[in-house]
Parts: C-alpha cells; sequence; structure tokens
C-alpha cells in the first residue's frame, strides 16, 4: 500500500495520541459503570461473587471455542514438506528490510524542506 509521507507522519504524532487519549477516557468510562458504581450501590463481596462466577463462566465459554478451533485446524492442516520450507526461507531472506522508524522521521524532515512529500510504500510483514 502506497502512502504519503506527510500524512503518515501527521497521523502517527497527532491522530494516534488523539485516538490513544479517547480510547483511555471511553475505558475509564466503563470501568466505572461495571466496576465502581455497582460496588458502590450493592457491596463488594455480593458483586465480587457475581463477577467471579460471571468471568469463570466467561472464560470456560471462550476456552473451549478456542479448543474446538484449534482441534479442527489441527487436523485440516496439510503436513509441510521440507522443500516448502526451504521456499519459504529463500523468499523470506530476500525480501528487503523496510526502513526503520528513524529514517522516516529524517525523511519527512527533509521533505518538509523541500515541501514536496514522497510517496512510500507500507508492506504487511508477518512474523513466524
Amino acid at each position: 500500500m502506497q502512502t504519503n509521507l506527510c500524512l503518515y507522519i501527521r497521523t502517527l504524532f497527532v491522530w494516534m495520541p488523539f485516538v490513544v487519549v479517547v480510547h483511555a477516557a471511553v475505558f475509564a468510562w466503563l470501568v466505572y459503570c461495571f466496576l465502581v458504581a455497582p460496588m458502590m450501590t450493592f457491596g463488594t463481596v455480593p458483586f465480587g461473587i457475581f463477577i467471579a462466577k460471571t468471568v469463570g463462566l466467561v472464560a470456560l465459554a471462550i476456552g473451549a471455542i478456542v479448543g474446538i478451533f484449534l482441534t479442527i485446524d489441527y487436523f485440516d492442516r496439510p503436513l509441510s514438506t521440507a522443500e516448502e520450507e526451504a521456499r519459504k526461507h529463500a523468499r523470506e531472506a530476500a525480501a528487503q528490510a523496510p526502513p526503520g522508524f528513524l529514517k522516516l522521521c529524517w525523511q519527512y524532515v527533509v521533505a518538509t524542506k523541500r515541501k514536496i512529500c514522497p510517496l512510500i510504500n507500507l508492506t504487511e510483514t508477518h512474523h513466524a
């Protein structure tokens, strides 16, 4: 995916902190609504028993669902050969390393001085 370097840096340093602060505020409001306010209303012991039972049942359900999907994935996966593994490692070794964060920042400084922002390639990287 190609994007403008100036837009990318602006997103990182202007909009991302704003989004993080908004998410933190929403999370704090949810904690207050679902933990603090019921504890103040009903007391801590009955609320704690309710939460323990609810969390335990939800964790059991999620664990069962994840276990079923992992089992299905395990039995449906084809066995890989040594040749496929060798080709995979050769492709990974040939892949060009993306520029680092400091190099992108330096390119941004140079681009703002020149008043021309270049296009950069953002590629998906999958780490095993």
